[in-house]
């Protein structure tokens, strides 16, 4: 169950947002031949624009290819690898062939997961990707790290590589209990482990204390907030700050500098050392993808413990177009939550937000006992409208692997009841 759920977020998450940059030299993606134009060029539908391209060799309208980008220059200026055959897959061991890499089963699983998921990517950056591949223990939890840092355009080391798979496959919630009840019973505390354990209790708050619903979204608030000031995602900006500034160098207490000072000290057992370092890699992966923007789209994404609502870790996804002073736009934006709750287990909340008018869709495999909870609508309406916003529709949709419900790769089905207000 948990691989359709968290697929169907990421899948809502891919569908809506296209932050990627520009096309680059070298590049490989797909593209499709929209018209045939004379002297061997083509308009072609490459990546999120269309473009006329020179062509080494002949190609048919309306189908589709993989390219390579030779030039950018006078004239875009592509490579053909291979074509799309009618089954909508390509020759994995063509590509790898024609970029000079062993067609290995990890490198066809590589390369054919890069074209499913339509990233673009560099010749060197597959070679790095699968030497890494190559030395991997755990080939599977790697090659999801090496999918996101080519995603995400980071360079392969192997902190960043760390750092995305402990942020993929644990949970935050889990790490801050353990580590915060291990300091709890530990008999004496170094000051940096006191100010640890104070920010630990703050983002873990108190495990399965009952939060009241018209409470919950100042307890929501009240977590962002910790994370943001206490994770420590934005220490290196403060420190490169008064560093620009010649400022005299202040110490701070976020949870990221106070585990760094731990580990210095070596004053931890063994494995609470190595689980305090998966914290510190779990941060890091967070910082690492939490922000991307260009010049008209700005997108967050944000990990929360969950544990004041008998929840595991709460993702949020929030994304949209710029205003005028470069922050989302409230009027015009998407919001998703990733929720796994003590009873209802996973749910999916997709909040699509359009001139101030709320779209509310959510997803779950019981479905038939949310729309039992209507009553709580009137209140979301007033606070809805508190805020500025209104409520236009409210939608609930069963997560279920079946031909009748949603379905992967193709992202989503409709399947449901509809609430107009």
């Amino acid at each position: 169950m948990k691989g359709i759920a968290s697929g169907l977020f990421q899948a809502l998450h891919r569908v809506t947002s296209d932050n990627r940059p520009g096309l680059l030299h070298g590049q490989v993606l797909s593209g499709r031949v929209i018209k045939l134009m004379p002297n061997d060029t083509a308009v072609i539908s490459l990546g999120n624009q269309q473009v006329t391209a020179q062509l080494q060799a002949p190609v048919t309208s309306g189908d589709q290819y993989l390219f390579q980008i030779l030039s950018l220059e006078d004239k875009i200026e592509l490579k053909i690898l291979t074509k799309q055959s009618k089954e909508f897959i390509y020759d994995a061991k063509q590509v790898l062939e024609r970029l000079g890499l062993a067609a290995t089963a990890d490198n066809k699983r590589l390369v054919s997961l890069l074209v499913e998921r339509n990233l673009p990517f560099r010749q060197s950056a597959l070679k790095q990707a699968s030497s890494l591949l190559h030395k991997a223990s755990d080939k599977q939890k790697t090659l999801g790290a090496l999918l996101q840092a080519i995603e995400k355009q980071l360079p392969f080391r192997s902190g960043i590589i760390e750092a995305l798979t402990v942020r993929q496959h644990a949970t935050l919630s889990s790490l801050l209990q353990e580590t915060e009840r291990y300091l709890t019973e530990k008999p004496s505390l170094s000051n940096t482990e006191k100010a640890l354990l104070h920010n630990l209790a703050s983002l873990n708050g108190t495990p399965g204390s009952p939060v009241q619903a018209e409470n919950l979204s100042q307890k929501i608030y009240l977590q962002v907030k910790n994370m943001m000031l206490l994770a420590g995602c934005d220490d290196e900006m403060q420190l490169l700050k008064q560093l620009s500034n010649h400022e005299e160098l202040q110490s701070n207490q976020s949870m990221k500098t106070l585990l760094l000072q731990v580990l210095n000290e070596q004053q931890s057992g063994k494995s609470q050392l190595e689980r305090m370092q998966q914290i510190l890699h779990f941060l890091n992966g967070i910082q690492l993808t939490a922000h991307q923007d260009n010049t008209q789209m700005v997108q967050w994404s944000l990990v929360l413990p969950g544990t004041f609502m008998k929840a595991k870790d709460i993702q949020v996804n929030i994304e949209g177009r710029k205003n005028e002073k470069g922050d989302i736009d409230p009027e015009f934006c998407h919001v998703l939550f990733y929720l796994e709750l003590e009873h209802l287990k996973e749910t999916v909340v997709d909040m699509s937000i359009r001139q101030r008018k709320v779209f509310l869709t959510v997803y779950n495999e019981h479905n038939e006992s949310l729309k039992k909870t209507t009553h709580f609508q009137s209140q979301l309406e007033n606070g809805l409208n508190q805020a500025g916003f209104d409520l236009a529709s409210i939608q609930f949709k069963k997560i279920k692997g079946s031909s009748d419900g949603v379905t992967f790769p193709s992202y989503f089905s409709e399947s449901g009841v509809d609430l107009k207000v």
